[in-house]
């Protein structure tokens, strides 16, 4: 743990935080270098097992918090349908009271207003953006689980920094 060569996340980790922000191109592979004592004939077939076991949990757990956002932007949205219809209605109330027109610009066209924007604002604001990083993720997993793995032997005719190609 407190060695020169320890890591503060999983090469799993890495790897997703390496390819959110890419463009995700076929035939891309990712190459890991293990220590020479780690590495069998077995070694690159049960990696890849595990990753894809791996993926395949992150992508139940992603359609888990995508279905979780769904819920919460619906009720959102229908709490602020109501609050939206009534700050209409009482805007349109108080432009046709006999207010002074001072008055019915800032409580009817104004305050009321403001109410009914900011009553549709986060489920619609939800519903455009919230849902982006899910989708990613999603794709970032699905590719992952497809990628081709290599597994490398640390020695001196191979790289040991890790980096993925």
């Amino acid at each position: 743990m407190f060695s020169a060569g320890g890591r503060l996340v999983s090469g799993m980790e890495e790897l997703i935080a390496e390819l959110t922000p890419r463009r995700l191109r076929p035939g891309s592979h990712v190459v890991v270098t293990l220590p020479s004592d780690q590495v069998n004939a077995e070694t690159q077939v049960l990696m890849h097992r595990a990753i894809g076991r791996y993926c395949s949990q992150r992508l139940q757990q992603t359609e888990l918090i995508r279905s979780a956002q769904w819920q919460d932007v619906m009720s959102a949205l229908r709490v602020g349908f109501v609050l939206f219809v009534i700050a209409v209605l009482l805007s349109y109330y108080f432009n046709r009271s006999g207010l002074s027109t001072l008055a019915n610009q800032f409580i009817g066209d104004g305050f009321f207003a403001v109410i009914a924007w900011v009553g549709l604002w986060y489920p619609l604001d939800a519903l455009v953006h919230y849902r982006r990083q899910t989708a990613r993720d999603k794709k970032v997993f699905s590719f992952i689980g497809c990628m081709d793995l290599i597994v490398r032997a640390e020695g001196p005719e191979t790289s040991s920094d890790g980096r993925y190609e």
